[in-house]
């Protein structure tokens, strides 16, 4: 089990998926899947590594250590939407 904090989701790791068909009961809804191999392999933070939960104070050292990234100012490229 990983942890993931939200600002290190980059939209490259964001793929939107297509509409649900007019069938659907929530037909137009649109999902995404998140692309694991998009998420730079620091910005992981195990909390379970083969098979032993790792101590709370680990975890929270290595959050720790990710959190100046929360407030860098990011731009968003020119390409497709994703809306």
């Amino acid at each position: 089990m990983i942890l993931i904090p939200h600002f290190a989701f980059a939209l490259s790791a964001i793929e939107c998926r297509p509409p649900l068909g007019p069938d659907a009961r929530r037909a137009g809804w649109i999902g995404c899947n998140i692309l694991l191999n998009k998420i730079p392999a620091d910005a992981r933070i195990p909390i379970v590594e083969s098979g032993e939960v790792r101590a709370a104070s680990e975890v929270r050292q290595a959050y720790d250590r990710l959190r100046p990234l929360e407030n860098l100012k990011w731009k968003r490229a020119a390409g497709p939407s994703m809306s």
